[in-house]
Order: C-alpha cells, then structure tokens, then sequence
C-alpha cells in the first residue's frame, strides 16, 4: 500500500510525468516502426531476387540471340557449298547415276569393270507419305571387280576419291594376272555410299 501510493506521489511530480510519456511514446513508435519496417524489408528482399532471377533470364536470352545470329551467320557463309553436299549425299538413291560415273572413270583411266554390284536398301522415298520415316542417312552397300595396269588403277582409285558422289571404302583386295605379255592387276571393292531421303521432314 505504501509502495503504491509512493508510486502514485511520483507519478504525480510534472517532470517525471513528461518523462515517462515521452518513453512511452518513443517505445510506441519504436514498436510501430518495427512492425512498419519489417514487412518493407521482407518486400525488398523478394524483390531483390525476382531481379536476381530476370537479370538471369535475360543474360540467357542475350546468350540465345547471340548464338542464333552465329547459327544465321554460319547458314550464310555455307550456302555456296549446300550443291556439293547434295551431290555428296542425294536426296534419293541414284544408284544409276553412280554406275554411269564408274563407268566414265574406267574409260578414262582404261580400267575394265568387271562387275558393279549394289546391296539392298530400303526405298523410303518411295513409300507412301503417312509411313515415311524421319530423315536420317541411308547407306548402300556396293561391291566393284575391276582391273588394269598398276599405273592405271591408281589413277581411277584417285579420282573415285574426288567423285562428287561420297563412297567410303570399307575393304579392297588385289591380285596379278597375266593377259598376254601384260601384267594385270584384280581388284575388288566392298564399300558404301550414301543418301539422305526425306529432308522435309528435318
């Protein structure tokens, strides 16, 4: 009772009146801001991520459009050879044409061909459009028996290297043979060569 009514004796001095209000009012305000203060960080601080991550997103778009210009660039440039890779790998099989190039390359070289024989493949471009498959290279197999002086067989092998057409050389075999006082040399071919249906469909 004493200590309560000391308390109130206080209370009741004006200076220490004013005082405590002040603390009081200064606590509230503390509380106030705190409470005002801590939602404003929290914002902030997603804020500060949401643009983290779009400075991310956009460094990886700049790296896309820098990369599909290169792409554009390099299209460009590779446009003047776009012939020769279709001569290399044809759209269709053209085993005929190849036969023909063989042939002319014997002439010239005065090689004999024996024999041109083609293994099987299958004729995708001539399949209806609803079962055509997705475009990928075709390979068919070949096998060519020739022969002819050694000089001779050189040059057609040469120039068989150069043909427009690509073939890939898988296994060859040499034998001599004697045609009248001219020494022979037999050769025979297994190899491959390529083609590229359905690049519409790329």
């Amino acid at each position: 009772m004493i200590y309560t009514n000391s308390l109130k004796n206080i209370y009741r001095q004006k200076n220490i009146k004013n005082s405590l209000n002040i603390i009081l009012s200064i606590v509230t305000s503390l509380t106030l801001i705190s409470l005002a203060i801590r939602p404003t960080l929290s914002t902030i601080t997603s804020l500060k991520k949401q643009l983290s991550d779009e400075n991310q997103v956009l460094r990886l778009l700049q790296q896309k459009i820098q990369a599909l210009q290169s792409a554009e660039k390099n299209y460009y440039q590779a446009q003047p050879y776009f012939s020769y890779i279709e001569s290399a790998i044809p759209e269709k099989a053209e085993t005929a044409l190849f036969n023909i190039q063989l042939n002319y390359l014997a002439q010239k070289h005065n090689i004999s061909i024996e024999s041109i024989n083609f293994g099987s493949f299958n004729l995708i471009d001539k399949m209806p459009p609803d079962k055509k498959q997705i475009a990928e290279k075709q390979n068919i197999p070949i096998n060519v028996n020739f022969n002819g002086s050694w000089d001779n067989i050189k040059n057609f092998m040469s120039d068989l290297e150069n043909l427009s057409r690509l073939i890939k050389i898988k296994q060859s075999s040499l034998a001599s043979s004697q045609k009248d006082t001219t020494q022979l040399i037999n050769v025979s071919l297994q190899g491959e060569i390529y083609y590229f249906p359905n690049k519409g469909n790329l």
